[in-house]
């Protein structure tokens, strides 16, 4: 995004900047800031749905092994409520 940001020239400067020029600008700065939050924020949703992909493995353990896995001593512990 800061490649493509980068990239923008004006090309015509105005004379005399008046308030729709300030507004303008104004959005335009707004709307790129709004941009890069979503960006990491969905960068960062992405890495905990990642995450927990990987921690992921008790139930195909389970189907596998059966209730040998599910109800071992070392499972009780990691189960228990509270």
């Amino acid at each position: 995004m800061e490649v493509e940001v980068k990239d923008v020239v004006m090309d015509t400067v105005p004379a005399k900047a008046g308030k729709y020029h300030e507004s303008f600008f104004d959005y335009i700065l707004t709307v790129l800031k709004n941009a890069r939050i979503r960006v990491e924020s969905s960068a960062s949703w992405m890495q905990e749905l990642s995450g927990k992909k990987a921690k992921k493995g008790y139930w195909e353990n389970a189907k596998k092994h059966g209730t040998s896995y599910s109800l071992s001593a070392d499972r009780v512990v990691a189960q228990q409520v509270g």
